[in-house]
């Protein structure tokens, strides 16, 4: 089964939101952040009171200043990266995969993947814990997916965590 795909801006940092904002601390951090600045706001009375404004500041600084973080890191990584922005042709296959770049080609058996996740709108294929490659599914047509689907469930040695349907 072959995909050629090329990563678009928009579809990267969708998924550096994603993964950021899908990890518990962050959220238990972001929840507790803004319940703490919605009681101080409620507790005065719907206004913030002086002994409050410092604490709600910080609160609000954390809150706003990730997402922006987020966006910043995703542009410079996004178009310093020459390869991510290239084309990209995978052929999924029972025993390994193939990665096809214009200046370059890769070869991976399933049991030097670290793991594969799909998520709503692409597939992640991990090498390590922190490299991956991104497969959106906008370049994929629903039998294509599912073909990948299965090749992937299939595979002996690899770490899958798929959607179900």
């Amino acid at each position: 089964m072959k995909i050629e795909t090329q990563l678009k801006f928009n579809e990267y940092l969708k998924f550096q939101y994603i993964l950021s904002y899908s990890k518990p601390m962050v959220i238990i951090t972001t929840f507790l952040s803004l319940m703490l600045i919605g009681y101080s706001v409620i507790s005065n009375n719907y206004g913030i009171s002086d002994d409050d404004l410092f604490f709600v500041t910080i609160l609000s600084t954390f809150v706003v200043s990730r997402p922006l973080l987020i966006y910043a890191m995703a542009r410079k990584s996004f178009f310093t990266d020459k390869i991510i922005q290239d084309p990209i042709t995978y052929e999924f296959f029972d025993d390994h995969m193939t990665v096809t770049i214009p200046n370059g080609f890769s070869s991976f058996t399933w049991d030097k993947i670290y793991k594969v996740v799909e998520y709503k709108n692409l597939f992640m294929i991990y090498r390590s814990s922190r490299l991956a490659n991104m497969i959106p599914k906008t370049n994929m047509k629903d039998n294509e997916i599912i073909e990948l689907k299965n090749i992937l469930k299939n595979a002996q040695g690899l770490k899958v965590k798929l959607k179900n349907g």
